[in-house]
């Protein structure tokens, strides 16, 4: 099975991320990679009423 990051598409591969595509037939896992999930959880917390936000 491949893990793709649902943003940027990127494959997990032994560990590391790269950009390239996935093979047709391969069954496919969905996931944020790193740099994309620290961009979407920015956003997130930004989006949250101030009273909210945990420091």
């Amino acid at each position: 099975m491949v893990v793709q990051c649902c943003v940027c598409k990127s494959i997990r591969d032994s560990g590391k991320w790269k950009k390239k595509p996935v093979s047709e037939g391969q069954q496919v896992s969905h996931t944020y990679c790193p740099h994309c999930l620290d961009k979407e959880s920015a956003k997130l917390v930004a989006q949250q009423p101030k009273e909210l936000v945990l420091t």
